[in-house]
């Protein structure tokens, strides 16, 4: 008898950890999309700013990529948009994930980190820093 209650104690306390987990996984997920269509959206409402301004250089610019960028904490809290035309990178865009807010952008051919496979770390304006993260 005393082992037909341990395994149902152990089969309740998995089930109730499962329940416990996935629910918070699909939510970091859930949270995580949720960022980047935002991050997506104020992108997409400052070029048709600009374009609105009568800026011409801001014509044909779509976001593109969107990468994850770290503060010297190791936490993710910006994101780099790339500015692409014509499928070619036309400047980039950076998003803090807590305001929503552009604190940095630029038009050219090339953006930061556009040179390194490792993950670019955002210290301030101009100021970003390729790094690997040990985790």
């Amino acid at each position: 008898m005393d082992f037909q209650r341990f395994i149902k104690a152990v089969s309740l306390l998995t089930v109730f950890t499962v329940a416990l987990v996935f629910p918070f996984t699909s939510a970091v997920l859930a949270t995580e999309d949720l960022n980047k269509e935002n991050v997506l959206s104020v992108v997409e409402a400052k070029i048709n700013e600009h374009v609105q301004l009568g800026k011409t250089e801001f014509q044909g610019i779509k976001p593109g990529k969107i990468i994850k960028i770290r503060d010297e904490n190791n936490q993710i809290t910006k994101f780099l948009v790339v500015l692409e035309r014509d499928s070619q990178t036309a400047g980039y865009m950076i998003v803090d994930s807590l305001t929503n807010n552009i604190v940095e952008y630029a038009l050219g051919d090339s953006h930061p980190g556009s040179n390194t496979p490792n993950e670019l770390y955002y210290l301030g304006p101009l100021s970003f820093i390729c790094g690997t993260s040990k985790r």
